[in-house]
């Protein structure tokens, strides 16, 4: 069995264990192909645990953007001229970033930097204009000042910035970007094997003090169905297949 992420689902990560249906000539056969999988078991800033500290779209606090339809007016206006920063390429920011170039129809340049914390410094210091980092590395930045913050990029607000709008609210419709983890079993999988495994898990993450635990990680506990898996697992493949190409994201 294994955990997935989104993002490993679709680009090749370092890790050999996580697949990446979207990047191989080759996918792996898992059991949700069948509708066999297990249940999901984390979302990031989104599983069917959800991750209560999403990622956030966060400025220079000298850009002339003060909401996402500013933000993207700007874009617009000049294709190409802004740049962000990331992780790095195939990372969670530069992913969360193609996306939005993708559903908004602008054109922003990738700055790939050597982690997280240097691409939201990079931010800052207005080496690029913006970033889509975990709400948690920008957040004390955004308090201080340093950055400004312009929405979250999950589908509800975050228990963490309440007041901060999603980007769907702040008018990007069809722009969520959250991070879940899925349990899988491989394809061939007895059925009895894999709704037993489902139930376990369901069960766990029912329980108060494993819903806690996961909370205290920025984690909102959910389950669903192996079919529910399958179907998330199926759309979410399509959409970033799409994204990759479109962002022209190299492939290892």
């Amino acid at each position: 069995m294994m955990l997935m992420t989104r993002a490993a689902a679709v680009l090749k990560r370092r890790s050999s264990l996580l697949p990446s249906p979207s990047s191989r000539k080759r996918a792996p056969r898992w059991a949700c192909e069948s509708g066999q999988s297990c249940a999901i078991a984390a979302t990031a800033a989104s599983m069917r645990i959800r991750r209560a500290a999403p990622s956030a779209v966060v400025v220079n606090s000298k850009l002339p953007a003060t909401n996402m339809k500013e933000l993207i007016a700007l874009a617009k206006k000049q294709p190409g001229k802004l740049n962000y920063g990331s992780a790095g390429v195939g990372s969670s920011g530069h992913l969360a970033v193609a996306l939005f170039e993708h559903v908004a129809n602008v054109k922003l340049t990738h700055v790939p930097y050597k982690g997280g914390g240097p691409s939201v410094a990079a931010t800052i210091a207005g080496e690029v204009d913006l970033a889509i980092p975990v709400l948690a590395s920008a957040a004390s930045h955004v308090k201080a000042g340093r950055l400004r913050m312009l929405a979250v990029t999950s589908a509800r607000r975050s228990q963490a910035v309440p007041d901060v709008p999603t980007a769907q609210e702040a008018g990007v419709p069809g722009y969520v970007f959250e991070t879940w983890f899925g349990l899988f079993a491989p394809a061939g999988t007895p059925k009895a094997i894999v709704t037993r495994l489902n139930q376990a898990t369901v069960k766990a993450l029912g329980m108060k003090e494993v819903r806690e635990q996961l909370a205290s990680q920025g984690v909102e506990a959910d389950s669903s169905t192996p079919a529910e898996l399958a179907k998330i697992l199926r759309d979410e493949t399509e959409t970033w297949a799409k994204v990759i190409k479109s962002a022209g994201i190299p492939i290892n």
